[in-house]
């Protein structure tokens, strides 16, 4: 017996429509007086992406109150995701508005991650990189260190190290404004040794090369617990322990402490690896070079002084003190850079970067100048500066004696220089 088997023809009349999913809608940010919380979502490779509207941003900035030079500041806050690498912020494109006076920020807004907060100034960006788009992102991750070299990871051990990087419409871009600068905090717990010498936990910027450039201005704060520092420019950003000191520090103990701090954060060098010189005088140019550093000053630039060449390692720090005003040269569009620097021309220095930094907020009077016998003989546009760093507590003289056209020595230097720095 044969069997033949028999094909059943297909069904062309049933047709299965499955339902599409509905995405899952991104919780809309709780609004609390002047903070926004939000429920952020995991996206690619371990990004995490948090998003508020301008409505949520303005309603915000209504609830807020101004912080320091009449700047109004909101607070995002950002929930942690379980297997999140990067928190990315995007914000609406239109708070980075560049139209307004004198280009200087009106707003900032404080972002509060598990890896960090970022405070952005609404001047961050220039009007030519954002033009036409709709948001940029501000993101922060525990950076990949596996291709930095070895001397860089011995220096850095289990430190953190954070990577910074911004976006407009999801694409990377090379982030640097000289002009507006954003401030990191990093949540840090210093080892016993560290908390010999707190001052001395620093903060290094490396660089697309894997070289450590030291940023100044990173300090720890015991009462926060935090790292804090300010940049200009995003990249990679460590963490470090960088405690210096010279065979001759001591000889002035009066101003030992001062000059390891101020080596340690790069704002003033040794004349070796193992002498610092504290009697010899500093020059023009070195001072200005460890003001700046010490100040955090920045400005784009695009003219220098006659006898700055753009080889000098002070060609930057010079450039940024005649734009900003700090400093006019000696005459005939010349600074003197090797020139030694008196006490009455770093006063003078010193109180208009100060202002600028906004540590100075009232001159000195020639009364302040009173218990000094040799007030006479400051030069007359030095009065009103000398006696702003008496009043300050930032200069004092030997005896009664301020000697204003004394020469300043490297010691002195540290000790006017840390004053400042903690001012």
């Amino acid at each position: 017996t044969v069997v033949q088997a028999t094909r059943t023809p297909p069904r062309n009349d049933v047709i299965i429509t499955m339902p599409t999913p509905t995405p899952t809608p991104t919780p809309a940010p709780v609004i609390e007086g002047d903070t926004l919380k939000v429920t952020p979502k995991l996206g690619d490779k371990g990004a995490v992406i948090g998003e508020v509207t301008s409505a949520d941003l303005n309603k915000a900035f209504d609830n807020s109150k101004e912080v320091e030079n009449g700047i109004k500041s909101v607070t995002i806050v950002v929930g942690e995701v379980k297997g999140g690498k990067e928190y990315v912020q995007q914000l609406p494109v239109d708070i980075f508005s560049t139209d307004k006076p004198k280009g200087e920020a009106e707003k900032q807004i404080e972002i509060k991650t598990p890896v960090g907060t970022i405070i952005v100034p609404d001047n961050m960006f220039k009007d030519s990189e954002i033009k036409k788009a709709e948001n940029v992102g501000i993101s922060i991750a525990a950076a990949d260190t596996s291709n930095l070299g070895e001397e860089v990871k011995a220096k850095i051990g289990d430190k953190p190290v954070i990577e910074l990087n911004a976006t407009v419409d999801g694409k990377v871009v090379s982030w640097e404004n000289k002009d507006a600068a954003v401030t990191i905090s990093i949540d840090y717990k210093p080892t016993a040794e560290e908390m010999k010498n707190p001052e001395s936990i620093v903060v290094w910027y490396i660089d697309g090369k894997g070289n450590i450039q030291s940023v100044p201005n990173g300090r720890y704060d015991a009462a926060t617990g935090k790292v804090t520092f300010a940049t200009t420019h995003f990249s990679k950003y460590a963490i470090a322990y960088n405690f210096k000191t010279f065979k001759d520090a001591g000889k002035y103990k009066w101003a030992q402490k001062q000059i390891e701090v101020m080596v340690s954060k790069g704002i003033i060098k040794g004349t070796s690896e193992v002498q610092f010189s504290p009697d010899a005088n500093i020059t023009r140019a070195e001072f200005i070079d460890a003001l700046i550093k010490a100040l955090g000053l920045s400005a784009e630039f695009d003219t220098n002084f006659n006898d700055i060449k753009i080889s000098d390692s002070f060609y930057e720090p010079v450039g940024i003190a005649k734009k900003l005003g700090i400093t006019g040269g000696t005459g005939n569009n010349k600074f003197s850079p090797n020139a030694q620097i008196t006490r009455q021309e770093m006063a003078t220095f010193v109180v208009r970067a100060m202002k600028l930094a906004g540590k100075v907020t009232a001159d000195g009077k020639a009364s302040d100048l009173g218990k000094y016998s040799d007030t006479s003989k400051i030069a007359q546009y030095a009065v009103v500066t000398m006696a702003t760093l008496v009043k300050e507590g930032i200069l004092a003289g030997n005896g009664d004696r301020l000697n204003p056209a004394g020469k300043v020595t490297k010691a002195q230097t540290a000790v006017v220089l840390y004053r400042i720095y903690n001012k």
